[in-house]
């Protein structure tokens, strides 16, 4: 079962999925925005203050957090990550 950290915002369409090995789940981060579309999978971590882009595609992991990352396959689009969620 994937995990997912406090104040997500999952919106609609999104699959958060497992690969054929046991436990090979998504790990995700705190104050996550993930946009409508968005598709994960396997053994990934995201970390804490990111936004995903609408429909991107996520099969690697950005442990580092604070980005937006975002197309298919995703890659980092910018340094700004969810910002409304910083203290």
């Amino acid at each position: 079962m994937a995990r997912i950290g406090k104040w997500c915002d999952i919106h609609q369409g999104v699959n958060i999925g497992q690969n054929i090995e046991k436990g090979s789940v998504p790990v995700i981060g705190d104050n996550v925005w993930i946009g409508p579309g968005v598709k994960m999978f396997g053994k990934i971590a995201l970390g804490d203050n990111m936004m995903l882009g609408a429909g991107a595609i996520v099969n690697k992991s950005f442990e580092e957090g604070n980005c937006t990352i975002a197309g298919n396959p995703a890659i980092r689009v910018n340094d700004h990550g969810n910002v409304w969620f910083r203290e």
